[in-house]
């Protein structure tokens, strides 16, 4: 069939400028994934530009050093649709077997070059340069390459991996159960000051809830000795009525009278209890 004009990325432009016409592609490939030659045009024209880009040096050059997180993040949209067509088009008769494994392989070093280049950003941090890489450039030999450009690329993406790898630092990575990472982080947080600023605001924070409640406290032991106290004379005055009523010395009007007060002093003494209860309650 005419698939008519199939754009072209231009070599040789800024990363962000790249990045933005293979979004284009992609979106313009999403639908139709499934052994379409535009899917496949649009896959190659991410594995070609990043793998030109590993080809060409990733460690020192400038580009990288300095791109902004917005371009980052774009840079993994990129590599996140990337992969998501490309797990389409493997379940298509056109990505099967004898091709799966090398699909597999190119998706894999994809992810590794948009690493290396987020990498090579972060370690222009002071903390993060005192790290090291996460993957392991010896696993590299277990992907299978069809064309030389590729295998350039896992070349060269070894060499980086060699050159930014420091012993013992593997940052974000569990081969260590994460001990450099934890230490980066922590020594990350104690040098940021807008980190610091946070800590120190969490930190008054905290001291003023503990205030607050230290005083609650405070204020519910009052309360609860007063209604103690209360609780104490009323059941006095109840034993004194009840010894009242149980004297034969008073007439009919001194005993209905005596009655009334035990039942007032009873209901007192019920509702002290359950205020003295609540008072008793952890704030």
């Amino acid at each position: 069939r005419n698939l008519g004009s199939l754009p072209v990325i231009a070599p040789g432009q800024v990363l962000a400028a790249t990045l933005r016409q293979l979004q284009q592609l992609l979106n313009g490939a999403a639908s139709n994934c499934h052994d379409d030659v535009k899917a496949q045009h649009a896959m190659r024209s991410v594995e070609v530009e990043l793998f030109s880009r590993a080809v060409l040096g990733i460690r020192g050059q400038q580009q990288y050093a300095s791109l902004t997180d917005s371009v980052i993040d774009q840079l993994w949209q990129i590599v996140d649709a990337y992969r998501e067509c490309l797990a389409k088009f493997r379940s298509s008769a056109a990505g099967l077997a004898p091709f799966s494994v090398d699909l597999r392989s190119r998706e894999i070093l994809v992810v590794w070059v948009a690493y290396c280049i987020t990498f090579e950003t972060n370690r222009q941090h002071y903390v993060v340069a005192n790290y090291g890489v996460a993957l392991q450039h010896e696993d590299l030999k277990h992907l299978s390459l069809s064309d030389r450009a590729a295998v350039d690329a896992a070349l060269a993406v070894g060499s980086y991996i060699m050159q930014c790898t420091v012993p013992n630092k593997p940052l974000f990575s569990l081969r260590d159960a994460g001990a450099a990472t934890f230490a980066m982080a922590e020594q990350y947080a104690s040098s940021d000051e807008k980190l610091l600023s946070i800590w120190k605001d969490e930190q008054a924070a905290a001291s003023e809830r503990v205030s607050r409640h230290w005083q609650q406290v405070q204020k519910q032991q009052e309360e609860a000795r007063r209604l103690t106290a209360r609780l104490r004379q009323l059941e006095s005055d109840r034993s004194r009525y009840q010894s009242l009523l149980a004297s034969s010395r008073y007439n009919g009007g001194q005993h209905h009278y005596t009655m009334l007060k035990l039942s007032a002093v009873s209901a007192e003494i019920s509702s002290t209890q359950s205020a003295l209860t609540a008072a008793e309650r952890p704030p």
